[in-house]
């Protein structure tokens, strides 16, 4: 029988999985509805909508980072999938500042249109390096 913090880490590690997922659907869906959008006449009165989506997307990557430094303190005995959980919270917090870090770089390259890729690569890497430490915390008990 597991005690009570056991069974609280393993809660904590599980929610840090869903949330890292559930925040990547949502970048995959933002990327897919500004696609979508851009070829719009009515973009313009869109721009709403895509501001409401950025908020809820800045309040979940919130609940990812709380949830990934908890994952991290209750896993902390599982070397592995403690390492694994800091990695994917360095890929995802990485992808959160790039946008801050590249912007000239970015904005100079008017032609090239690879920050959705970019942005689908680091969220997509995040949630399968976290997958594979839940994997190895589940594994090990």
């Amino acid at each position: 029988m597991q005690s009570g913090s056991s069974r609280l880490g393993s809660l904590v590690i599980g929610v840090y999985g869903w949330v890292v997922t559930v925040f990547f659907g949502g970048v995959l869906l933002d990327i897919a509805y500004s696609q979508l959008l851009l070829g719009n006449p009515e973009f313009s009165e869109r721009k709403l909508a895509f501001s409401v989506i950025s908020d809820l997307l800045l309040m979940i990557s919130g609940v990812v980072i709380v949830t990934a430094i908890g994952a991290i303190a209750f896993a902390w005995e599982a070397r592995i999938s403690r390492n694994l959980f800091a990695a994917s919270l360095m890929i995802f917090l990485f992808g959160l500042l790039i946008p801050v870090i590249f912007s000239p770089f970015i904005q100079g390259a008017q032609n090239v249109s690879f920050g959705p890729y970019l942005r689908l690569l680091l969220n997509g890497s995040a949630s399968i390096i976290t997958f594979v430490g839940l994997y190895t915390f589940y594994k090990r008990k």
